[in-house]
């Protein structure tokens, strides 16, 4: 009946039933309650508080305290799906909850709360866990401890329901609960937002931290975690520079400060570093000096993870060496996630600069330890770094490789980007030689350590590919080994091991694989990994002419060409993020430029064709919904960069250019007599195409006259015939016109312009007509003001004695547009007006001139007009009262 007709029971009557069979002691009929309660939540989880209310969600969670273990987790899936889908209503209802299960004790917490408070006490006064009022766990009392019991378990789950709270809220959107100002402004009260609940949250996770269970311990730090990263952003609602966070940073860092105590363990102590990593980095303070214990605590550990004997951090003094292996590893990490994040934060470049040495040595050295567990090399492991005892590298699989597994890949990617801004520190790391700083003299083999990151980077790019597709978890570290690869092939670390048949083969044959299975998220960093190996490696010392390097590159070429084949939208998934097409397509079509230059100036010319043609390809395309020509036009530009020197090299690229040119011709053509926004949008693109190609023509490029004069002709048409096109023509011939004012621009540009510009009168004619239409003039407007600008260019761009007759043209034009006698002024005599005064006052005697010239209606409309503006201004002037001089103080 619950299932398939709700509406015919009666839901309050049911729910107060099986609230009743939860405690019964028969335990089938228990287990079918919970059953029954799970399908009700599943169903509708707001009727179920409606009728529920809290008293159901304490009953469910006093039921965790039970020992029968096979209904807690049916009681946990009823909680979590009730919490999921309620949460974004009621945020204040649930962790008032979790507030009141955290504020019970154990039975052995009981026994022990007085004396532990006190230790505790002695070990954590200070004025920053003062001002949490935190004395006990949940900020009780000593006279309220004690009350009521919770187990442990039930406590964990109670601190893993905050941890959901703030994933479902920081993913639902909704803005009101993550920004006070944002409430305010929309009248929506603060009180039961989760904002307002952030100094709750803080306490609840210090209480979680100075708990007696490490599970809880390590709950405290992830909500924590959550805390920092979800209101990072927030700003303040009564400080308008200031982020909410700020005025929480003494209790933040008193809520940290309970896992650095003697009894923390390893992995305490490890995600402790990880949130004062996330807090220094998340931009709410930014001033380093008041960073205070948290930025200490990290600089701490870094020193520490210097040495290679004990490490102590806070109060822990004495720990195994494996343990000592897990915190520098940690800490390594947190410092990696700060350069991560430095270029959005520029204040964290002053964070890591006085370390850049240090870090680079560490990291290099924490790669090169992976490498040896990972390996089990007897040689690794006798030129090992310091980081790990020898004594203990028998048990290294077992023990310390999760942690680096976890951690490994953003290391590397903090080498990676410490590689792309060439910092002066880790090209010496790579070489194994600490203290030394600045460019290595160059040799022709790789550094010391480039096998052992270059292996790492191989295995983890091999192991991603093997599966169909890399999945959400392995993208990250693909792309930071991709990213890694692209700076680990140039020659400052490769030398020529690259180079090497065996390992090139071995290399071109990963990216064949890589191109053919991964996406294109993954295509970009894949594709400039190999423009940086053509751009790099052979293009020094003459290697290009060489028979062998001919023959790698080819490979390079089919690779891009491959990658680039495959995103185009015939051919590939259009299901795929439109943002990452568009930076393949221009990582693309840049790599085959890189890729041209290596092969020399012969060569070069075959690749540009090449290019010219597969992005033709994207022109001629009707089925993709997106606009991939906008976005992608730049790397057409790059493509007609630097044409060939010779006559022969002019000529061929001028019929690669009329060949491109008429492609797009072709496009709009196609279009004509058709309708729709993908046909708007491909006729609209190749327009633009040409534009561009013409704009950027070089000046000994020569094109057939029909050619040019079927381009104009389109415009006119698509112009005439629908007003969809009216300002992209508009906007198109403004750039040709602007383009051929230039002195030693193209004679096909010069050519453009005449044929252009009675297609812009036509368009100021179509205005002047539709000047009573409040439908088609609306549309028009946009369109005109870009054809007055074109005017204005075209003006102010002609010699002087050449202004005359570009009057003579725009003149009787903009007198189309004026109406003096109209009252109120029409909007396109007000547009035209002052155009028609900045050239009278810019040339008065060709003005003059040419007014005088005009037929009788023409220049009396002109006359009018601009008598009725020059008075106007002079009322307007003249209306204005006379201010007298005052003496003013100034603050001083």
């Amino acid at each position: 009946m619950m299932m398939f007709a709700p509406a015919k029971m009666d839901m309050a009557n049911l729910v107060t039933r099986l609230k009743g069979y939860l405690a019964s002691p028969r335990r089938p009929l228990k287990v079918a309650s919970i059953n029954a309660l799970y399908q009700l939540v599943q169903r509708d989880a707001f009727l179920l508080s409606k009728v529920g209310g809290d008293k159901l969600v304490e009953i469910l969670f006093g039921m965790l305290d039970e020992e029968d273990s096979t209904s807690i987790e049916g009681v946990k899936n009823i909680i979590t799906n009730w919490l999921t889908q309620t949460v974004t209503a009621a945020p204040s209802a649930w962790i008032d909850l979790c507030q009141r299960i955290m504020a019970r004790t154990t039975a052995s917490q009981q026994s022990a709360t007085l004396p532990a408070a006190s230790s505790k006490g002695a070990i954590f006064q200070d004025e920053e866990s003062e001002s949490l009022g935190a004395g006990l766990p949940g900020g009780q009392s000593d006279g309220a401890a004690g009350h009521s019991t919770a187990r442990w378990r039930t406590q964990l789950f109670a601190m893993e329901c905050l941890h959901r709270i703030c994933n479902v809220i920081s993913a639902s959107g909704r803005q009101e609960h993550l920004d006070l100002r944002f409430a305010k402004l929309h009248g929506i009260a603060p009180k039961g937002l989760f904002v307002s609940r952030i100094p709750d949250l803080v306490r609840m996770a210090f209480s979680a931290s100075a708990a007696y269970v490490t599970e809880i311990r390590l709950a405290g730090l992830v909500v924590l975690r959550d805390v920092i990263t979800i209101f990072a952003k927030s700003p303040d609602p009564d400080y308008d520079d200031s982020l909410l966070l700020e005025q929480y940073q003494a209790p933040i860092t008193a809520a940290l400060t309970p896992a650095f105590s003697s009894d923390s363990t390893p992995e305490i102590l490890s995600s402790a570093v990880q949130v004062c990593a996330i807090f220094v980095g998340c931009g709410v303070i930014k001033d380093v000096t008041k960073m205070g214990r948290i930025l200490k605590l990290l600089t701490g550990a870094l020193d520490q993870s210097k040495s290679s004997g004990s490490f102590s951090i806070g109060d822990v003094q004495q720990i195994s060496p494996n343990a000592a292996v897990m915190l520098r590893i940690s800490t390594l990490t947190a410092w990696a996630e700060l350069l991560i994040a430095s270029p959005q934060q520029d204040y964290l470049k002053a964070v890591i600069e006085p370390y850049r040495s240090t870090l680079a040595m560490l990291w290099i050295g924490a790669l090169r330890d992976y490498a040896s567990i990972r390996g089990d090399s007897e040689v690794l492991q006798e030129s090992s770094s310091s980081t790990i005892d020898g004594l203990y590298m028998n048990l290294g699989k077992e023990i310390l490789l999760p942690y680096y597994d976890d951690a490994w890949y953003r290391i590397l990617k903090a080498v990676a980007i410490m590689m792309q801004t060439r910092d002066p520190h880790i090209l010496p790391a790579m070489d194994g030689k600490e203290g030394a700083v600045g460019s290595m003299p160059q040799n022709e083999g790789p550094t010391a350590l480039f096998f052992v990151v270059f292996g790492l980077v191989y295995e983890a790019l091999v192991q991603a590919s093997t599966s169909s597709t890399s999945s959400a978890s392995s993208q990250p570290i693909i792309i930071a080994a991709l990213e890694t690869m692209e700076n680990l092939v140039r020659p400052e670390y490769a030398g020529d091991a690259i180079l090497d048949n065996a390992v090139f083969d071995e290399f071109t044959s990963l990216c064949y694989r890589m191109a053919m299975m991964e996406n294109a998220t993954v295509h970009i960093p894949l594709v400039r990994t190999i423009a940086s190996l053509a751009s790099t490696q052979f293009t020094r010392n003459g290697k290009q002419s060489s028979s062998s390097s001919h023959l790698q590159l080819t490979h390079c070429l089919r690779i891009c060409a491959y990658v680039l084949r495959k995103a185009l939208p015939s051919s590939s998934n259009t299901s795929e993020d439109q943002s990452a097409r568009i930076g393949l397509f221009n990582t693309s079509f840049s790599a085959l430029a890189e890729i041209g230059r290596a092969f020399g100036a012969e060569t070069k010319e075959d690749i540009r064709g090449i290019s010219i043609t597969l992005y033709s390809e994207l022109l001629k395309d009707e089925t993709s919904e997106f606009d991939l020509i906008g976005p992608t036009l730049p790397a057409l530009r790059t493509m007609l960069d630097a044409p060939p020197m010779t006559s022969n090299g002019i000529e061929s690229f001028g019929k690669l250019i009329h060949g491109l040119i008429s492609c797009c011709l072709q496009n709009i053509e196609e279009t004509s007599n058709r309708s729709g926004p993908t046909v708007v949008l491909k006729s609209k693109n190749n327009f633009m195409a040409v534009v561009l190609v013409l704009s950027s023509l070089h000046p000994n490029v020569k094109l057939g006259r029909a050619l040019i004069d079927q381009f104009c002709y389109l415009m006119a048409q698509r112009m005439e015939t629908s007003t969809e096109f009216a300002l992209t023509v508009a906007q198109c011939a403004k750039a040709l016109i602007a383009a051929s004012l230039v002195p030693t621009t193209n004679a096909v540009l010069k050519h453009c312009a005449g044929l252009l510009i009675p297609c812009l009168i036509k368009l100021v004619s179509i205005a002047a007509a539709a000047v009573d239409d409040q439908e088609k003039l609306p549309i028009l407007a946009p369109a005109l003001d870009e054809v007055l600008k074109t005017f204005t260019t075209l003006f102010n761009g002609v010699p002087e004695a050449s202004r005359q007759a570009a009057l003579a043209v725009l003149l009787p034009t903009l007198a189309l547009l004026l109406d003096p006698s109209r009252s109120p002024l029409s909007s396109l005599h007000v547009q035209a007006i002052p155009i028609v005064l900045t050239f009278a006052s810019a040339s008065p005697g060709p003005f003059k001139e040419v007014t005088d010239g005009l037929d009788v209606g023409a220049r009396e409309v002109l006359e009018a007009s601009v008598r009725l503006a020059v008075s106007g201004r002079q009322q307007a002037a003249s209306s204005q009262p006379s201010t007298k001089r005052q003496i003013s103080l100034k603050a001083f």
